[in-house]
């Protein structure tokens, strides 16, 4: 294989050939799976230098080359990193006096050259570890050990050990105060829903997203009960090199009005741990073959009603062929005077009699794999080719990834290509440009409706007759009607296999997102970044009702278009000084200006002209068409300071103040500070020498939540044309002139306790957060002309607890066991709403009350005797006069326990996911009760026989005195449940919501770098097999319970098990 040689060329020019030049090595590949070796040595080219080259190698105390340590002139941006020999050279510049070795894990290094040509360095483990950087607001790195705020990081290899086609369903049970929840679509798609330490809101709690110090969008896309995903899913896991979780408002508080639940701050990779050239080739093949939880269906009675069916036409033509109901005759009954042994019946399978035309009766027999038959094995397949180089002048990134996805719903597909590019360069000693471009392009032809919206697949399957045979309706179109008229098994549902073929959602998304960055050195210790970036996209979704639709009889057809676009540009100029040799400073101004712009256009056809031509064109009637454009924008500055003494005390302060163009002119400026203090106690006074490190912090900071452009006046929208005229249309919503943002006070303290020398760790935080300003939209009186207004009102208090636990029980020469565990729980209380309103509706079932918790749940229910026992009259349940308070969404407590086993090569890694407590309303439990397909539905002959529902009945004297005697009424099974699982019954159709989950495993061998040649080496192998949802208890039956939002489930597509195989080689 030929070498990749250096050579010396203009700077400039070499930069663009080896972006070129590692572009199209990326096509090329893509073609194909090539394996290509980069000389290990290859530098990126220079500019001519003057100076003295200075080489060396660097080791550990046991004399081991370390790869990868960064070797920089001190107080430039000049630097390189070790080669796989752990060796460096490096172009030292007239009057440069000292070398930085730094590497993580160890203690960093400044080495004097004094005239030397030739510096061999051995660091030290740095035991205590005190050195760990993160990733904070604005994409500033500090020391963990400074900060007065709990921060949790997560590198990027987290994301694609076991990975998920979304990044954010990765982080689930891994960080303290983090849930993520989601509605189930299969494994395809879907937008995760993410909060940080519980509600502060009624209205929004979802936190802010920062890709390399720039915000980017996280907004949802969603049409016609279908969620084709959120801004999240965008982003590549293989592109990312850390997460940090900015938990509280003082560590998010540099982000002002957009600070109000929490920042997640992710660093890309950039290239800069390379030394020459590089090729990193990832590939992953995951297949979803069982499902994590299913309905528990019965299997004794087949479709129809009173113990009678036959089928004739699927339109009522039978005996109940089309009711839609699993209240038909019992299945699996023994017939000797048939051919087949047992009772047979006219069905939708049946073979049709040619002379006749009539179906001939077959068995009447259960069908138990009708779930299994239609839903397919998902396939998730991703390759990843990434090209990094660098040497002290620069460096740069470049990868391109394919993720080609197929659901477990029939027909639902995604295919995402992300291309990324982040480079850096040195244009002068002290003057830096660091650029990041991603183009991702998302496309799906049809993904699965997942809301109760247009009649999902899993609402089909709760009407099912339990002698179907789901593979008859596969041949969809009526003979001699296709493109007109479906087969259907009944008159009120859609052919399973006609929803997925011919009723589609499909999406076509083009994103583009990054930033440039220029860094200057003015002084030494005077630096000023200047930054602005953008997010881009444009998401068309198109959605498709063929002919016969049961919604939609003659077709249907909509296009629906966003734009959206932000942009960030701010500045930071930093003064860096020690003052004495115990106190140090820094102090930090800035500014940033934030503007956005959205667009979003829906262009329907009600009905079209011709079958299957899917064009506005083709649409019967004039098509309906709306527009909407907003824009916002902020404006912005800032400040921070910090102070150390000793390197054992830390004061942070930060303040910002925020100009925002969604406010009243004369009322949009407001102002948001932070304090924080941080003292190591094992630098102040001796402790125990068990003790490694023991940290007591704590912080106040106050920020915002904004509201959305034009809340303030009266606005119009585009409408319909009426004849060849435009219209417009006003909102009914009464606009406020005098809106504020929600206004945040938050504290926290706690503490970071080691021992042992780090081999057991604890992290304890406590938070108390007050949120007031609320923007709510409250109901007014009709006679106003308006519906709605928005006000400021509301008063909302959380608090909660956090522990983090970090330990290494075992520690041997070839093996090592560490425990990650993390465990969290919040109570938010509602202190006020507006005046005479004591509740709001949050969307059913949830709704905030003064005085009671945020997510409680409200329904109807049933009366109860004192005893606890329902109360029956008649033979059925009584209901409530009013509904009552049935729980609460929100977990108890959350926790997350990783373990990780290494011995030699080997690692086997498994992750925990443990929610305890919470309350959810199952759609699936009260329409599969209705249909008669559940289990419940079909215990011991209560069809035939009846039931008595266990509970007690008033019996009253003749004072009026009340006692309470058994109920012995019985009443018809089907009566008994239309009251008891009424879909209006939260009380009898809700689960506890308690989960444990296996959410990851994995087990993987790395295979020691191998020294191909003197010029080649391959860095590094790992083959893994990995394993993703493969086990749960939950006390709920049917569902997932982690599948509902707000407290209630809607016959969610079931969650599919995922195992595969991973593959990375790096040369």
């Amino acid at each position: 294989m030929k070498k990749i040689n250096r050579r010396k060329k203009n700077s400039s020019s070499c930069v663009i050939h080896c972006v070129l030049k590692s572009l199209a090595l990326a096509i090329f590949l893509f073609s194909g799976i090539t394996y290509v070796m980069a000389e290990s040595s290859t530098e990126l080219p220079n500019t001519q230098q003057t100076g003295k080259i200075v080489k060396g190698t660097v080791t550990d105390e046991s004399g081991n080359p370390l790869i990868g340590v960064t070797v920089s002139i001190q107080g430039t941006f000049i630097g390189t990193i070790t080669d796989v020999s752990g060796q460096y050279s490096i172009n030292v510049p007239e009057g440069e006096k000292h070398l930085l070795f730094s590497y993580v894990g160890f203690m960093s290094q400044s080495v004097e050259i004094k005239g030397q040509s030739v510096l061999d360095i051995r660091l030290l483990e740095d035991s205590k570890q005190l050195e760990e950087v993160v990733v904070t607001a604005l994409g500033i790195k500090r020391e963990k050990k400074a900060l007065g705020y709990a921060v949790q990081e997560l590198q990027g290899g987290v994301l694609t050990e076991v990975r998920d086609p979304n990044m954010l369903n990765s982080l689930a049970g891994q960080v303290a105060g983090v849930q993520i929840s989601n509605v189930s679509t299969g494994g395809i798609g879907g937008s995760p829903k993410v909060s940080i330490r519980g509600e502060t809101s009624l209205t929004n709690n979802e936190p802010l997203f920062v890709i390399d110090g720039i915000p980017v969008s996280n907004m949802k896309s969603d049409a016609d009960g279908v969620d084709f995903g959120n801004g999240a899913g965008d982003i590549n896991p293989d592109d990312v090199e850390s997460i940090s979780v900015l938990k509280g408002p003082t560590a998010s508080a540099l982000y002002g009005s957009r600070a109000a639940n929490g920042v997640i701050v992710i660093t890309t990779k950039s290239g800069k741990e390379s030394q020459g050239l590089g090729v990193t080739y990832n590939t992953s093949l995951i297949v979803q073959p069982w499902l994590l939880k299913t309905p528990d269906y019965q299997y004794r009675y087949g479709g129809g009603e009173n113990f009678e069916y036959e089928y004739v036409d699927g339109a009522g033509g039978g005996k109940y062929d089309g009711s839609g109901y699993c209240w038909g005759p019992l299945l699996n009954q023994r017939d000797p005077s048939t051919a087949s042994g047992y009772t047979e019946i006219a069905q939708y399978s049946s073979p049709i009699d040619p002379v006749t035309g009539k179906r001939i009766p077959t068995p009447w027999v259960a069908n138990k794999n009708f779930l299994n038959d239609f839903f397919e094995t998902g396939r998730i397949f991703t390759n990843n080719v990434s090209i990094s180089g660098g040497n002290e002048k620069g460096n740069f990134r470049l990868s391109y990834t394919n993720l080609d996805q197929k659901g477990i719903v029939p027909n639902t597909d995604l295919a995402r290509n992300t291309f990324a590019l982040n480079a850096g360069y040195n244009l002068m000693k002290n003057l830096r440009v660091d650029a990041n471009v991603n183009y991702v392009i998302n496309k799906s032809d049809n993904m699965p409706q997942t809301y109760y919206w247009d009649k999902p697949i899993m609402y089909t399957f709760m009407w099912w007759g339990m002698n179907e045979d789901v593979n008859a309706l596969k041949n969809y179109w009526k003979t001699g009607r296709e493109g007109v008229e479906q087969n259907t098994f009944n008159m009120w549902l859609d052919n399973p296999y006609f929803t997925q073929y011919e009723n589609t959602q499909g999406q076509l998304k083009n994103r583009i997102y990054g930033n440039i960055t220029l860094s200057y050195q003015i002084i030494p210790g005077l630096t000023l970044v200047g930054r602005t970036g953008t997010d881009w996209y444009d998401d068309n979704i198109t959605v498709k009702r063929a002919y016969s639709s049961q919604n939609y009889k003659n077709g249907m057809y909509s296009v629906r278009n966003r734009i959206y676009q932000e942009r960030n540009t701010d500045f930071l100029l930093t003064w860096e000084q020690a003052l004495t040799d115990k106190i140090s400073y820094k102090v930090s101004a800035g500014g940033n200006r934030m503007s956005r712009k959205t667009r979003y256009t829906i262009s329907t056809a009600p009905e079209l002209s011709i079958p299957g031509l899917y064009n506005l064109g083709n649409s019967k009637s004039t098509p309906y068409v709306e527009e909407t454009n907003t824009e916002k924008a902020v404006n912005s500055i800032y400040g921070m300071g910090q102070i150390s003494y000793a390197n054992m005390l830390f004061l942070d302060v930060t303040a910002r103040n925020d100009w925002a163009s969604t406010l009243p002119s004369n009322d949009n400026s407001f102002f948001y500070p932070s304090v924080s203090l941080s003292g190591i106690i094992t630098e102040m006074v001796k402790l125990p020498e068990a003790i490694s490190f023991f940290k007591v912090r704590g912080s106040w900071a106050q920020v915002g939540n904004d509201t959305d452009p034009y809340q303030l006046q009266q606005i119009y929208s585009y409408g319909t044309k009426w004849g060849t005229l435009f219209t417009a249309f006003e909102e009914g919503k009464l606009y406020n002139s005098s809106l504020k943002p929600e206004k945040i006070n938050s504290y926290e303290v706690g503490l970071d306790f080691r021992m042992f020398n780090n081999r057991l760790g604890f992290d304890f935080a406590y938070y108390n957060t007050v949120a007031t300003n609320q923007i709510l939209s409250m109901e007014i009186a009709p006679t106003s002309g308006y519906s709605s207004r928005n006000i400021n009102a509301g008063k909302i208090e959380s608090r909660g607890f956090e522990v983090v636990m970090n330990a290494t029980p075992i520690k041997l020469k070839d093996f090592t066991w560490n425990v990650a565990l993390n465990w969290s729980t919040n109570r938010a209380y509602v202190r006020e709403l507006a005046e005479r309103i004591t509740t709001y509706d949050m969307g059913w079932p949830a709704q905030a009350r003064v005085g009671q918790r945020m997510g409680d749940l409200y329904g109807w229910g049933f009366k109860h005797a004192p005893d606890g026992q329902i109360i029956y009259q008649d033979g059925l349940p009584v209901w409530e006069d009013e509904i009552k308070h049935y729980g609460n969404y929100n977990p108890d407590w959350m926790a997350g326990m990783k373990n990780s086993f290494s011995y030699k090569g080997f690692t086997l890694s498994g992750l925990l996911d443990y929610r305890k407590g919470g309350r959810i309303y199952s759609g699936t439990l009260a329409k599969g009760m209705e249909g008669g397909v559940l289990a419940e539905s079909a215990i011991g002959n209560q069809r035939e026989e009846g039931v008595i529902g266990e509970g007690v009945m008033e019996v009253y004297d003749a004072s009026g005195n009340v006692s309470y005697v058994p109920n012995d009424v019985k009443v018809s099974l089907r009566d008994w449940i239309g009251r008891y699982h009424s879909r209006d019954a939260f009380e009898t159709n809700s689960y506890d919501a308690s989960y444990i989950k296996l959410r990851e495993l994995s087990l993987s061998y790395t295979i020691p770098r191998i020294k191909l040649s003197s010029s080649y080496a391959l860095r590094n192998v790992m083959v893994s097999v990995v394993g993703r949802n493969l086990w749960m208890w939950a006390k709920a039956r049917h569902i997932d319970p982690e599948t509902g939002t707000n407290g209630a489930e809607d016959v969610q597509i079931p969650t599919p098990k995922s195992v595969g195989i991973n593959l990375s080689v790096s040369f």
